[in-house]
């Protein structure tokens, strides 16, 4: 039954909500994490948003993008509607008012949809199936900030059916689904709000493709410790399949073989220490290394039963790395410095913690109450040239006044020439030569201090000349004299003598060094002879370097001890 006038009884009240509406809304608008609304002293509206960069409208007028702040914003009450591509709007209703300034900062919501993937493989029933799911180039992740997270399952619905599940944002999205031993399956679906799309693809074997072949080191020394005596051909197989590694030398004649392990990946290396199929080095020459692959089990129709990659590197036994201590970018051992360089392109760092009394950087008596501590390099640019650098300082001496630095250029202008035998300095030895396994090099270096008297570098000019004599299986003998001229003022040189033996063999080397310093000068303030020494055994396994060390000094009527470590690489 119709009530007469009912029609007008219920428009005065629709009229009302009608109006309340926005308020209504507006009442409860900070519904999202990180939203927040907060009036601060001055003027105006500021919106800012999390992503950046949304649009604002004010009253439907385009304002300008986040983070906008509009201070010339009458008093009253204004629609804000916020929008950027690919996230919700956000809509309230506020009101400025004079004396005060509205501070809105707002969390847009991503927008996602659903995505079905399913992946069918067909052909081989024996080869692993392990496919990695990339999405617009990379993995999906579990995000706990969303409901679910953007990977909601993988499902196995049969041994050669898998189907991903997968809450993405809206739009066009890249899908690549990779697995070794089978063709890339991919595809471009989109995702829309609030909908599932759904991607059908299909994975079918690969083709059996043996490709690459690049080493790591063209040149090397089988001499070198660790991973720095070898050399590495890397190569890339498409399929499951098995191989070999051939060498050859420059008649062609195989010198060692050995097999790989099957291929379980895209990605393959193998190593070769310069040493033949008995296990002794093989001579300087250049060396070819080839790998035979095939595909396991049954070939593919039309494809050869073996493919064949090979590259060529170089046997060089003068190409010898080995690390040197970089005290006061002095290298060498601690208190010799040694005429020895690393190859043209190569470089050392060294990071040194000192404890005791004495810092020892440049045979300086350290003052100061920290614990002395050093960073080191040295690079050679060219051929028969080394640069060096050390910065030093204390920690926990009060950081004023503790921070040195050193510099050095190292010139090697007398190379040994004994045939056959390993030399020092890792310089070409040519037949017919005197033996004269003796090296000779001219350094240089500047170090300066902020506050000389507590600093653990040193402050001076020095030129020294190192000379090394080199025994033969590992041993050498460093002697290195050299003039240093302290603090840049006095015009008299100290004179600098250092000396000590250096033995290597293998991943280990060991050396004790012994400096005296003559002064002249005739300062009272300076004793006119002080001695260090120091021991140090180093440890580089591979490209890393591991180092202990312990030394004495005396200068005067002073005497003290020190230890440390460091650690460092060596490339």
């Amino acid at each position: 039954m119709r009530i007469p006038g009912s029609g007008l009884f219920f428009l005065p009240i629709l009229a009302v909500f009608s109006l309340c509406a926005p308020s209504l809304a507006a009442q409860s608008p900070l519904s999202i994490k990180g939203d927040r609304i907060e009036s601060v002293s001055g003027r105006g509206l500021r919106v800012r948003t999390k992503p950046a960069g949304a649009l604002v409208y004010i009253d439907n007028i385009e304002r300008g993008k986040t983070p906008l702040d509009l201070r010339d914003l009458r008093d009253g009450e204004y629609w804000i509607r916020v929008s950027k591509s690919g996230y919700g709007e956000r809509e309230l209703r506020v009101r400025v008012s004079g004396g005060s300034r509205l501070e809105l900062d707002l969390e847009l919501e991503e927008l996602t949809g659903r995505l079905v993937v399913t992946i069918r493989r067909e052909g081989v029933t024996g080869r692993p199936f392990n496919p990695e799911l990339l999405i617009d180039g990379a993995p999906p992740r579990e995000d706990r900030d969303k409901p679910g997270g953007p990977l909601l399952e993988a499902v196995s619905l049969s041994p050669s059916l898998l189907s991903y599940h997968l809450q993405l944002p809206i739009g066009r999205r890249r899908v690549l689904v990779r697995a070794f031993g089978w063709e890339d399956a991919q595809g471009a679906p989109v995702v829309e709000s609030g909908k599932v799309a759904v991607l059908e693809l299909t994975a079918e074997p690969a083709v059996f493709l043996l490709s690459g072949g690049r080493v790591n080191r063209p040149r090397f020394n089988p001499g070198n410790a660790g991973a720095l005596g070898s050399a590495e051909l890397a190569f890339l197989v498409s399929a499951p399949g098995s191989g070999s590694l051939s060498v050859f030398d420059e008649e062609d004649r195989l010198v060692y073989s050995r097999p790989l392990p099957d291929f379980a990946a895209w990605s393959q290396q193998a190593a070769w220490d310069g040493r033949d199929q008995r296990g002794e080095v093989l001579g300087d020459g250049t060396y070819t290394l080839r790998i035979d692959a095939r595909p396991s089990g049954s070939p593919a129709s039309g494809l050869s039963p073996s493919q064949s990659v090979s590259a060529q590197v170089r046997i060089d036994s003068s190409l010898l790395i080995y690390p040197l201590s970089l005290s006061a970018a002095l290298p060498g051992l601690f208190y010799a410095p040694s005429p020895a360089l690393l190859p043209p392109r190569s470089f050392q760092l060294e990071s040194a913690l000192l404890f005791g009394q004495v810092s020892a950087l440049s045979g300086n008596s350290f003052k100061g109450t920290g614990v002395p501590a050093e960073l080191g390099f040295r690079f050679s640019p060219l051929q028969d040239l080394e640069l060096a650098a050390a910065l030093g300082t204390a920690f926990g001496g009060g950081g004023e006044g503790l921070w040195g630095f050193s510099l050095s250029a190292k010139w090697l202008f007398l190379k040994p020439n004994m045939v056959g035998q390993p030399n020092h300095v890792g310089q070409p030895r040519e037949a017919g030569q005197p033996a004269l396994p003796l090296s000779l090099a001219l350094l240089g270096s500047f170090s300066w201090a902020e506050n000389p008297e507590r600093s653990p570098q040193r402050e001076g000019l020095s030129l020294i000349l190192p000379l090394c004599w080199d025994f033969g299986r590992g041993l050498s003998l460093i002697f290195s004299p050299g003039l240093f001229w302290p603090e840049l003022k006095q015009g008299e040189p100290r004179l600098l003598l250092s000396l000590g033996p250096l033995y290597r063999r293998g991943m280990f080397s060991a050396g004790l060094s012994l400096r005296s310093e003559l002064d002249f000068s005739g300062d009272g303030d300076s004793a006119p002879l002080s001695l260090f020494s120091a021991a140090e055994l180093k440890f580089h396994p591979s490209n890393l370097v591991f180092t202990l060390l312990g030394g004495l000094w005396n200068r005067g009527t002073e005497t003290g001890a020190f230890g440390g470590f460091s650690l460092g690489m060596i490339f």
